[in-house]
């Protein structure tokens, strides 16, 4: 049987909120700057905004990594991709590059258990993959998959 992919999860270098409190940091302290050299702001605050894009735009831009949710047959497999980079900057248009884990034990057999059952195991395993993989200061988006996790019968999917 083909594996099935059934939810991808972005993971980000850091959270939204977080991502635009820094921009607006830097933005503030670059309209402070002009400030003192010029009078008028208009202008520059839109040359500023429309310099900065696109990477001030956090959505996308800022992903590195995923873990995929895969159904083969009666197992449920996780695999994980991210960036090895060290550091990862808000302001920065360099790529981060995204490249298999490897993590191995991260799936389980489905066999016997129903779907709240299957859900509330993959679940488990995204706090494992959570705490034992994701640095501390990077974001796990899981905004769609909650948003659908409970509203799909995984176990039909099988």
């Amino acid at each position: 049987m083909e594996p099935k992919v059934i939810f991808e999860i972005p993971v980000y270098s850091m959270s939204e909120e977080k991502y635009y409190k820094k921009w607006e940091t830097s933005n503030e302290s670059s309209i402070k700057h002009f400030l003192e050299l010029n009078d008028e702001i208009g202008d520059y605050e839109r040359w500023l905004k429309r310099f900065n894009l696109p990477q001030s735009i956090w959505k996308y831009n800022q992903i590195v990594g995923y873990i995929q949710i895969i159904i083969k047959g009666k197992d449920i497999i996780f695999d994980l991709w991210l960036c090895k980079d060290k550091r990862y900057f808000y302001n920065t248009t360099k790529k981060h590059f995204i490249e298999p884990m490897p993590a191995n034990g991260l799936h389980f057999f489905t066999n016997t258990m129903t779907d709240r059952e299957i859900k509330i195991e993959i679940e488990r395993f995204l706090k494992i993959i959570e705490k034992d993989f994701i640095k501390k200061n990077m974001y796990l988006d899981k905004t769609i998959y909650n948003n659908l996790v409970n509203n799909i019968n995984i176990k039909n999917m099988l």
